[in-house]
């Protein structure tokens, strides 16, 4: 190029819209994060309460496995919810990673 290129500055709208993209874009990423730690946390629930069920007396045992299904059935759900909020999210990233598990 010969001549550079110059860049006009930009509007009040436009610069408004980049503000609005990047705000929805954070507030993304940090749903995404607070769906994936509170899986994590549900992921830490279920290895406890299977602890608890292999360790249980015999006569305890029962109460133990309902315990663990329990446990398994909110860490699905959460599992759940953070899928969801990732394929809402419109976030590169993601868009990869969801590629890529359905590769699998």
């Amino acid at each position: 190029m010969l001549f550079p290129r110059f860049k006009r500055p930009l509007s009040a709208t436009t610069k408004l819209q980049r503000l609005r993209k990047s705000t929805r874009r954070s507030a993304d990423v940090n749903a995404a994060l607070v769906a994936y730690s509170n899986w994590r946390a549900q992921c830490g629930e279920v290895r406890t309460a299977y602890r608890a069920w292999v360790r249980a007396a015999p006569e305890q045992a029962s109460l133990a496995f309902a315990s663990y299904r329990l446990a398994v059935d909110r860490e699905e759900l959460a599992a759940e919810a953070y899928a969801e909020r990732l394929r809402s999210t419109r976030l590169p990233e993601v868009g990869l990673a969801t590629q890529l598990a359905g590769s699998q």
